[in-house]
């Protein structure tokens, strides 16, 4: 193989070898970036899941107030809680959309929240319609305080769910990546070197072999010479 092509060959090789380093390396980021917006969104719906229930426990505390007070203050209060949960819904809804197993327990939390938000309204129109001791047997209703529990129960299964999925797949799926990245690079980076070497003593041989022979030339030369004088 003349010179050049040999210089070629290694020095493309390793010119390939780089771009492939570079490729794999902008693959990573986009990888790693993913991998960020699922911690992100894993941490979204379990602070919408803690807003819920923050918030049909003000809806509860928010109703007993204006069943014993009657005071309007405690009505606002709770219809501003209703409107709340009803947004935390929907945002876990929208925040589970994209993922099949997580789309399940909205759908079986949903039937719950909205069987506790009637009761709770009906214990609101009983203070209305007769009063503070009517009111106070419609929320002593044991099932009433039975959905409530559900309720917690399940939006802890969900935030254990989504801690498995953050702390488990997600975090077995960086580590696998990241290895996997930082092998391919030191062997892809050792790949370049030794090409890079491979040309280099290319250059050197093909200089030494040059330098041979001019200095052949140079002897036959002189010889060539003497024998004219001679």
């Amino acid at each position: 193989m003349l010179f050049k092509s040999k210089l070629a060959a290694s020095f493309g090789t390793a010119l390939l070898v780089l771009l492939w380093i570079g490729v794999l390396s902008y693959r990573r980021t986009v990888q790693a970036e993913a991998d960020q917006q699922w911690v992100m969104h894993t941490h979204f719906v379990m602070e919408d899941l803690d807003a819920m229930q923050a918030d049909l426990l003000d809806c509860e505390t928010t109703q007993r107030g204006y069943i014993l007070t009657g005071d309007e203050v405690y009505l606002a209060l709770y219809e501003a809680a209703f409107r709340r949960v009803s947004d935390d819904l929907s945002a876990l809804r929208s925040l589970t959309a994209d993922n099949s197993r997580q789309q399940i327990s909205p759908n079986r939390l949903s039937p719950l929240v909205s069987a506790k938000l009637e009761a709770l309204g009906s214990g609101i129109d009983a203070r209305k319609q007769d009063g503070m001791a009517a009111a106070l047997a419609a929320v002593g209703d044991d099932s009433d305080q039975e959905s409530m529990v559900q309720i917690r129960v399940l939006i802890d299964q969900m935030k254990q769910e989504d801690q498995r999925l953050l702390l488990q797949e997600r975090t077995e799926n960086v580590a696998l990546t990241s290895q996997y990245a930082k092998q391919t690079i030191i062997f892809g980076y050792l790949s370049a070197i030794l090409f890079l070497l491979g040309a280099g003593c290319i250059v050197f041989d093909e200089m030494d072999r040059r330098k041979r022979v001019e200095a052949e030339f140079r002897r036959s030369d002189a010889k060539s010479h003497l024998h004219k004088l001679a």
